[in-house]
């Protein structure tokens, strides 16, 4: 399953490959997580129209309010960095904070609270929370917070994610987004 408002593109066993979608289309059959707004555009050969396409609003935590941009970036401005080669980037929101960190692709469910953890302690400059204290969360399907208690629900945020639970070995991420509380 994929993250919703990720686009998927199926691959085709014909030899001709149907074009990529436009943002336009992509927009109107609701698999695109942008706006599109019509501006007249003035270019060398006259006028015409064209669209400006900026970032809709960021995943909302659950329970509390929708995160904006920073400083009015626009999405398609800013580029992913690459992850290390067996690492993935957890992006954690933790209060009005983003965080990231990098933890190893097959990280065990502990592994991932003890980072998580240690680096919200770092980074906000408070206690390390404790183990009953952390609350982490991810989105499933239906867009709904689930409560990641144990290695089983990080297995299914790892396929929520895009990963294969076939197997352990092939239910991995390069990235995975989480909420945390206390």
């Amino acid at each position: 399953m994929q993250h919703p408002g990720m686009a998927h593109v199926q691959s085709s066993t014909s030899p001709m490959m149907t074009p990529p979608l436009s943002y336009e289309e992509m927009a109107a059959r609701g698999i695109a997580g942008i706006s599109i707004s019509q501006k007249p555009a003035v270019n060398a050969y006259g006028t015409s129209s064209s669209a400006t396409i900026s970032p809709s609003p960021a995943s909302p935590a659950p329970g509390s309010h929708q995160y904006g941009s920073l400083n009015g970036a626009v999405a398609g401005g800013l580029r992913r960095a690459p992850t290390k080669k067996d690492s993935m980037k957890v992006k954690v929101h933790y209060n009005e904070a983003i965080i990231n960190l990098m933890v190893p692709k097959m990280a065990s469910y502990e592994t991932l609270r003890a980072k998580i953890s240690a680096k919200l302690a770092s980074a906000m400059d408070e206690e390390q929370p404790s183990r009953s204290a952390l609350r982490i969360q991810y989105l499933d399907e239906d867009g709904e917070a689930v409560l990641m208690t144990d290695e089983d629900d990080f297995e299914l945020a790892k396929a929520y994610a895009g990963g294969d639970m076939s197997t352990p070995e092939t239910n991995v991420v390069e990235r995975l987004e989480l909420w945390c509380s206390t």
